[in-house]
């Protein structure tokens, strides 16, 4: 009588049957960010070449200098919760606070954390994208399969109107713009959909439904418009062509022992084929939190964090 088997990585997270034909690559060890676990979101590039990240549960935007790789806190608030960062292209940070009504928001400050205040507030806001007007679209992570209230919202120019672009969804997190800025990306965490609108042709679509428990998480485009989408309590992220058809992973080093499964955030580094990936190891005998590097298909978008 013939028996199952295990494979690797089944008592942990099996890659689903029909993915594990995709082209795959493993990260690597970057940069140790705590050595407990605690969840990293946010990456994005200065102008210098420098990074950014953030930690919601030590609720703090940290920056990397990528040469040294000296690590440094620029702001830190109680109980806000930043999930991810962004930059203006006047330079200051633009930092996605997932906290309740009161605290909630998108906080602005200097490249260093100076004069942070509010430009949106009332929200548990996730991630943002700029786009060439000077608006922004945001996330707002709230709602659940019985009560979907979390949306996706618009931010004018002027930053006087914030309207709903689109409600009834389920906790969505991460967002991106194609490079011309005619495809919006959202990823809608508890629901497990990836949504892409076409802002050209007002039409809207679900490329591809994921499984396994928790995600997507983050996503961003790389300059051929190519998007990553971090998958936790997976260890690994897709990539997706610009149509939405899986075209690659990442994997994390250890996951198929337990290890370094909780990604949450991709970013492709602006002029260089490389995907920085936040993650943190939830295991009993975890290696603390990291942030991992990878080959991407192509060099990051250099507007994919400031609107031109």
């Amino acid at each position: 009588m013939k028996k199952l088997n295990y494979q690797s990585g089944d008592h942990f997270s099996a890659i689903p049957t029909f993915e594990p034909g995709l082209q795959t690559v493993v990260a690597e060890k970057f940069l140790k960010a705590y050595n407990q676990s605690l969840t990293l979101e946010g990456v994005c590039f200065d102008r210098n070449g420098d990074m950014y990240f953030t930690s919601t549960a030590g609720n703090s935007i940290f920056k990397v200098n990528m040469e040294t790789k000296e690590l440094s806190v620029v702001f830190y608030k109680e109980n806000v919760r930043p999930a991810a960062v962004k930059i203006h292209k006047d330079g200051r940070l633009f930092a996605c606070c997932l906290t309740n009504e009161a605290i909630g928001g998108v906080i602005a400050m200097g490249p260093d954390g100076s004069n942070p205040e509010y430009i949106v507030k009332g929200y548990s806001v996730d991630d943002l994208v700029f786009d060439a007007d000077g608006g922004f679209y945001f996330t707002d992570f709230i709602g659940d399969f019985r009560n979907p209230l979390g949306g996706v919202y618009y931010v004018a120019p002027d930053y006087q109107r914030v309207t709903l672009f689109c409600g009834n969804l389920c906790q969505p997190n991460g967002i991106a713009l194609a490079k011309d800025g005619s495809v919006l990306w959202v990823t809608e965490f508890q629901a497990q959909r990836l949504h892409r609108f076409d802002l050209m042709n007002n039409r809207a679509g679900i490329p591809y439904r994921f499984t396994g428990m928790n995600g997507p998480d983050s996503c961003s485009i790389d300059s051929d418009d190519n998007l990553y989408v971090a998958l936790p309590n997976q260890g690994r992220v897709m990539v997706f062509n610009p149509l939405g058809t899986p075209i690659g992973q990442i994997l994390t080093p250890g996951r198929e022992d337990g290890h370094h499964l909780f990604t949450t955030h991709p970013m492709v580094r602006p002029g260089a084929c490389e995907v920085y990936i936040t993650c943190k190891d939830t295991a009993p005998d975890g290696e603390g939190s990291w942030i991992f590097v990878a080959g991407s298909f192509a060099p990051g978008n250099e507007n994919a964090y400031q609107f031109t």
